[in-house]
């Protein structure tokens, strides 16, 4: 993953984490329809990644992403407007969908679309001086609909949505949207490393089958994320006995570095 080029992002792997900044940092990070595309092609690629236990996004700069890039969309016609939202919502997917643990790293401003690229990330670290605002509808648009209410409670995301209002690092993390929040650099840079370190001594294949099945279960009755769930543990079985001499069980000390 190291000779992933784009000009948007950077990528740096240090052991089992790779960090992806956002690295439009004079316009603060805003998203335009390249970082879209680069977003989209790099978690197409994760898809596929071994050796990879987290992924952790943060954004270069002042601030981790101010949304959307407004200038983009001067003078253009609806039909592209239409086709760029829509990448928009792409890009968030593919975070969304990586089968690695993602992480999201906020400081500074989180504004619209940053607040979706930040959500679509498993959890959210955050130094304690970010803040989160959502101002579609002030600007006449739509957008976070789906993810907030997921994270807040639908009562929530229909004030923050309705209203606009700016959200401390504080609230964000009483009502759920955020896990960590961290006073100083110095803090939030030592939770990231040692949560990462964390995973990366875990199995990752037994990780991502969790991930899989609490994303997969998480609309479900309970009944069929049930079966979901023994999917996922028989799979595990599966995988472990694949990787043990004479098919024995393995000891469960042994267990999570068999399934990395």
């Amino acid at each position: 993953m190291t000779d992933f080029a784009a000009s948007t992002l950077d990528v740096d792997l240090e052991g089992g984490a790779l960090t992806v900044w956002l690295s439009r940092p004079d316009a603060r990070n805003a998203i335009s329809l390249q970082m879209c595309d680069d977003l989209c092609r790099l978690f197409e690629l994760l898809r596929f990644a071994s050796g990879i236990h987290i992924v952790i996004l943060r954004g270069r700069g002042p601030s981790f992403c101010a949304g959307v890039d407004l200038k983009e969309f001067a003078g253009k016609d609806l039909p592209w407007m239409s086709r760029r939202r829509h990448r928009g919502l792409d890009a968030y997917l593919a975070i969304e969908q990586c089968p690695i643990p993602t992480l999201s790293v906020a400081h500074g401003a989180l504004i619209g679309g940053g607040c979706e690229i930040a959500a679509a990330c498993d959890f959210i670290f955050s130094l304690d001086t970010a803040f989160f605002r959502w101002p579609e509808a002030m600007r006449g648009g739509v957008g976070a609909t789906q993810r907030l209410p997921r994270a807040v409670g639908r009562a929530m995301a229909k004030e923050l949505l309705f209203t606009g209002r700016t959200v401390s690092a504080a609230e964000a993390e009483r009502i759920g949207l955020v896990n960590r929040v961290c006073v100083g650099t110095e803090a939030l840079e030592s939770a990231v490393g040692e949560a990462a370190a964390e995973i990366c001594r875990g199995s990752s294949a037994c990780i991502r089958l969790i991930k899989q099945a609490m994303n997969n279960g998480e609309n479900c009755d309970r009944t069929t994320a049930i079966s979901i769930e023994r999917q996922a543990i028989d799979h595990s079985l599966e995988v472990a006995q694949t990787l043990e001499s004479h098919r024995q069980i393995l000891p469960w000390k042994n267990r999570a570095d068999a399934l990395r």
